[in-house]
């Protein structure tokens, strides 16, 4: 009779010691988030902004509107990291309390550099020719005459690598 007893208690109270484990991990459950905007230094929403937590895999992109969300994040302190393309990148530290949605705008700035000078060259008819081989053996002009005949220039074999 008594080990029947232990039985009986031994299955309650493994199935009430997991339910109160269970209830107690959820409570611990992080709900606390940062929102918020990026705009330009002219004020207008920053599409497509990378805001990233430093040493974590935690970040969020921001929507056509410039809005972010990075949610279920426990109570600390966080790095922030912010970039986009022809921006200056902006750090902010951000600390988070529990149950908090944090709100933070930001506003990105151009950056000063620039680049270097690019030339863009051509060369219009660079392979063309009038003269022709003596090999040839034509009395008319190219142009007249009604056959197809190929003229490869030193300057087109230099530029095939071919020489």
């Amino acid at each position: 009779m008594r080990l029947t007893c232990f039985q009986s208690c031994k299955n309650i109270m493994l199935p009430l010691c997991l339910m109160l484990f269970s209830i107690q991990l959820l409570a611990n459950e992080a709900n606390s988030g940062i929102h918020g905007k990026v705009t330009t230094s002219e004020g207008q929403p920053a599409a497509g902004v990378s805001i990233k937590i430093k040493k974590s895999v935690r970040g969020a992109v921001t929507d056509d509107n410039g809005s972010f969300h990075i949610r279920n994040l426990n109570a600390g302190t966080y790095d922030l990291e912010v970039s986009l393309i022809g921006y200056e990148t902006y750090q902010e530290t951000v600390t988070v309390s529990d149950n908090e949605q944090k709100e933070i705008n930001i506003q990105l700035k151009l950056t000063k550099g620039e680049l270097e000078e690019v030339i863009v060259q051509s060369q219009l008819n660079s392979y063309k020719t009038n003269k022709l081989s003596s090999s040839l053996r034509l009395r008319t002009s190219v142009l007249e005459t009604p056959q197809n005949i190929q003229i490869v220039t030193n300057k087109a074999l230099a530029d095939q690598q071919i020489i």
